[in-house]
């Protein structure tokens, strides 16, 4: 199994997950039969921001951890965005940077209080850019229970 969405970077999420968390949280996913994940901590410009070389710099450092101590999980670097005016800061068309597992597949957050039309108007930006977002938690999100059909709207155009 794949986990596309998870926090397990000490100090460097913005879930300030501890060393000792993450690697416990690593074996709960191999008992869970997760083989590959995708490490992704929640980055927004000026609040949780990292460079993308910090994030595979730290993944190489949690591989490392995990399979010193016999933890048989494949790791890769994403990242999860935050949809605003500074996702082009982490996005360049010609590079993976901030995506899954170096795919142009993007892990996006968005708020409640994100303009609609800003939110459409991007995601198809990001896709004639030829990038594939993923919306996580939609379902927690009062944004959605506002606009049930743009979600629909934006599930079919991929």
């Amino acid at each position: 199994m794949i986990d596309l969405h998870s926090h397990v970077l000490w100090n460097r999420d913005g879930t300030a997950v501890p060393e000792d968390l993450c690697m416990d949280r690593l074996r709960e996913a191999c008992k869970d039969g997760v083989t590959d994940l995708v490490v992704t901590p929640y980055i927004r410009r000026g609040v949780t921001e990292r460079s993308w070389q910090s994030i595979v710099d730290r993944v190489e450092a949690v591989k490392t951890k995990a399979f010193g101590a016999g933890i048989p999980v494949r790791l890769y670097a994403g990242a999860e965005l935050e949809l605003d005016d500074h996702i082009w800061h982490f996005l360049w068309a010609d590079k993976p940077d901030y995506c899954l597992a170096g795919s142009h597949y993007v892990l996006l957050s968005v708020r409640g209080s994100a303009d609609p039309g800003y939110v459409e108007r991007t995601l198809y930006e990001m896709m004639l850019k030829g990038f594939q977002p993923i919306i996580t938690r939609a379902e927690l999100s009062p944004f959605f229970y506002e606009y049930p059909q743009r979600l629909l709207n934006w599930l079919h155009q991929g």
